[in-house]
């Protein structure tokens, strides 16, 4: 948190993947309040839920109003059902749309039907919600966004608010930020993961890189003496989107920190 403030760093995004995360998160944003807390199930854990997780999830973003739905989403990638990670979550976004919350969403070869579901409740662009839910316009932040340029445009063509967030290993490929309107663009770290040690080295000359041990459910055993993502290396994908768009960082920054504001309702 002292490397954020020294850096300019203003906010964190900190989302649970589980029921077991609720408190953790809970927690950290009492301690942290520039720490904006997410509650919702990730996709990789749908096969560990328990009987009254929607009524958990319900209970918590009702006692934290501030707080969004988050990380939910599909991912067709890994050997989970796919009709089970469609119906948690639809249900999950359903919650975001009854309580009118900002929703953070991860998804991996299953764009077309993130699209369905989320059309389902919010419709298309110049034609009334299909659902009641959607009385006014969601804002919907797709995490980490890989999606080719013919889904970024149907997903633009939805009645809903997108933000789409790119890590520092978008960089690796321009062509990303092709159809992206700079009022759709967020930017972020996905810290520990999704390191891009050339970006940083290139933009973020006197920080080291600092090395350790990354775990998660995606990974067949722990990586070890691999370089860590940290949130101050968001200076290095600012610099090279400034280089990009041919834009000064200072000007490109405010639009970033003002999309990032307008996406998760921050007054």
């Amino acid at each position: 948190m002292k490397e954020c403030d020294e850096n300019n760093v203003k906010y964190l995004v900190c989302n649970s993947t589980s029921e077991k995360d609720f408190e953790q998160v809970t927690e950290i944003n009492r301690k942290y309040p520039s720490v904006i807390a997410g509650y919702g199930i990730h996709p990789w854990y749908i096969e560990d839920l328990s009987e009254t997780w929607e009524k958990k999830l319900l209970d918590k973003l009702q006692e934290h109003q501030d707080s969004f739905v988050g990380e939910i989403g599909l991912d067709f990638h890994k050997k989970i059902p796919k009709a089970k990670q469609k119906e948690v979550f639809e249900k999950q976004f359903k919650i975001a749309c009854d309580l009118q919350r900002p929703v953070n969403i991860h998804c991996v070869r299953a764009h077309g039907a993130m699209a369905d579901i989320i059309e389902k409740y919010v419709g298309r662009k110049h034609h009334e919600s299909t659902q009641e839910t959607a009385a006014k316009k969601m804002n919907i932040i797709l995490h980490s966004y890989a999606g080719k340029d013919e889904m970024t445009k149907r997903i633009l063509g939805l009645n809903a608010n997108f933000f789409f967030s790119f890590s520092l290993m978008a960089a690796k490929k321009e062509e990303n930020f092709k159809n992206i309107p700079l009022d759709n663009l967020l930017i972020e770290t996905d810290s520990p993961y999704q390191m891009n040690d050339e970006l940083v080295q290139k933009y973020c000359t006197d920080w080291k890189i600092n090395k350790g041990i990354i775990q998660s459910p995606n990974l067949e055993k722990p990586i070890e003496d691999i370089s860590l993502n940290e949130p101050k290396y968001l200076k290095g994908l600012l610099c090279y989107l400034s280089s990009l768009y041919s834009m000064d960082t200072v000007k490109l920054s405010e639009i970033l920190f003002k999309n990032f504001r307008r996406a998760l309702c921050l007054h």
